[in-house]
C-alpha cells in the first residue's frame, strides 16, 4: 500500500465515514472512495463491504487497521522527536553530577534551560565522579550528560573540559597564617590541623599530589567524603583544607568566617562534561553545557 492509500484507510476506519475522512484529509469524498477502490487492488482484497450506501470494514481490514495504528503512531512519535531536537533536545534532560556542581552551577544552569524551553523537563541527580563514569562507560543509559572534575580519558567516553578550577587553601578567618605576593605555601601550615578529603575524588586525589610533590605531611584528623563538608568544617575552625575554587567560594559565601587563598605551586583541575558517546552531543546537552560554562565566569 502506498503512503496515500494508507492515510485514506486509516481516515475511514478511525472517523466511520467517507464524508468524515474527507473533511480530515481535505479532500472530496469520490477522491476518498476512488483511493480506497485502488489500495484495493492494489492488495488484492477488500477492505470494505459496501451495503446500503455505507461502508463496512472486512476481517481483514480490522487486522489491517491495528498494525496500520501502530505505524502512525511511531510516524507521530518521530515527528514530536523532530520537533523537540530543533528546540533543543528530548523532552527530558538526564544530568547527573558532582555534589560541588549541584549545590553551586548547577541551579543557575537550570533556571536558564527550563526558561528557554518552556516544554522541556531536565532531571539532575547527585552522584559521585566515579559512579558517573561508570555509568556512561558501561552505557546503562542512567543519564544524558554527566559534570565532573578531572579527566575521563581512562573511561570510553566522549568529554569536552567546560572551563577549570584553581585548587585553593580554606581556612579558618582567625587564622595568621603569613601569605607570600597573596598566596600561602604549604610549610606555613605546619603544625596546624588538616581537614582531609577523599582520594577517591579527582580533588582529593589533586591535593594529595600537590602535598606529595611539596614534601609536606600535614597533621590529619579528620577526611571528609565530599567538599562542601570539609568547608563547614575548616568555617567550624577544625582545621584548613584544599578545595576546588567552586567549593572554596560556596564554603567561604556560607561560613562567613573562612578565608579561601592560593597555594604555591597548586595546579588548576579540569570541569569536564562525560557524555556516552560524541553523537549524543545534541543540542540539548550542548546548550546545558554552555549554561553551566556561563555560571562558571
Amino acid at each position: 500500500m502506498r503512503q496515500r492509500h494508507i492515510e485514506t484507510f486509516f481516515a475511514v476506519m478511525t472517523y466511520g465515514t467517507v464524508t468524515k475522512a474527507a473533511l480530515r484529509l481535505g479532500v472530496t469524498q469520490p477522491s476518498v472512495t476512488t483511493t480506497l477502490r485502488q489500495a484495493e487492488k492494489e492488495i488484492g482484497f477488500l477492505l470494505f463491504q459496501r451495503r446500503n450506501g455505507r461502508l463496512l470494514p472486512t476481517a481483514e481490514a480490522r487486522l489491517l487497521y491495528e498494525e496500520v495504528g501502530r505505524a502512525q503512531a511511531s510516524l507521530a512519535a518521530v515527528e514530536s522527536l523532530c520537533k523537540q531536537l530543533r528546540r533543543g533536545g528530548t523532552s527530558r534532560l538526564r544530568v547527573a553530577s558532582i555534589q560541588t556542581f549541584t549545590e553551586t552551577l548547577i541551579p543557575a544552569a537550570v533556571q536558564k534551560y527550563i526558561g528557554d524551553r518552556k516544554d522541556c523537563a531536565i532531571e539532575v541527580e547527585t552522584q559521585s565522579s566515579n559512579r558517573i563514569l561508570e555509568a556512561l562507560d558501561m552505557r546503562l543509559d542512567h543519564c544524558d550528560l554527566g559534570l565532573i572534575f578531572g579527566s575521563a580519558e581512562e573511561h570510553s567516553v566522549y568529554s569536552v573540559s567546560i572551563g577549570k578550577a584553581p585548587i585553593l587553601c580554606v581556612m579558618p578567618a582567625a587564622w595568621r597564617v603569613p601569605l607570600s605576593d597573596g598566596k600561602v605555601a604549604l610549610k606555613s601550615l605546619k603544625g596546624y590541623p588538616m581537614i582531609g578529603l577523599s582520594e577517591q575524588e579527582p580533588v582529593g586525589r589533586a591535593a594529595g599530589t600537590l602535598l606529595f610533590e611539596q614534601g609536606f605531611n600535614p597533621d590529619i584528623r579528620i577526611v571528609a567524603q565530599n567538599h562542601s563538608l570539609a568547608g563547614d568544617l575548616a568555617g567550624k575552625g577544625l582545621g584548613f583544607t584544599l578545595l576546588d575554587g567552586i567549593a572554596a567560594g560556596r564554603a567561604k559565601k556560607l561560613a562567613g568566617n573562612v578565608r579561601a587563598v592560593p597555594v604555591h605551586g597548586a595546579p588548576e583541575i579540569d570541569i569536564t562534561a562525560v557524555l556516552a558517546r560524541a553523537e549524543n552531543l545534541t543540542s540539548a546537552p550542548r546548550r546545558f553545557m554552555e549554561l553551566c560554562a556561563e555560571a562558571l565566569r
